[in-house]
């Protein structure tokens, strides 16, 4: 058996003619790039206030009764939020994240 023809077989069964939607992802991230720059913001703001309450992101999840994964994710500054989402870290942590 030769170790080559194994790499390279592996290496075709990886790429694939398939299309992948790679650009299709890339222009939505360009798209998404004004909401991105907004959740970021919203990340800080949660991150910087657990941090001056002295709550943990399980703490938050606790309070808002949702799983600590979500709240990470929230944390990352990746996710879109919805108004709704925003309400509730509001209410959670007592503060206005959007003057």
């Amino acid at each position: 058996m030769d170790q080559k023809l194994t790499n390279k077989e592996n290496f075709l069964k990886l790429v694939s003619d398939k299309n992948t939607f790679t650009i299709p992802k890339i222009q939505t991230k360009i798209q998404n790039r004004s909401w991105l720059k907004h959740s970021q913001k919203v990340a800080l703001k949660v991150l910087s206030t657990l941090k001056e309450q002295g709550l943990s992101q399980k703490d938050l999840a606790e309070r808002m009764q949702v799983s600590p994964q979500i709240i990470n994710r929230w944390v990352k500054g990746q996710e879109n939020f919805t108004l709704e989402t925003i309400g509730k870290l509001e209410k959670a942590l007592g503060i206005q994240i959007f003057h």
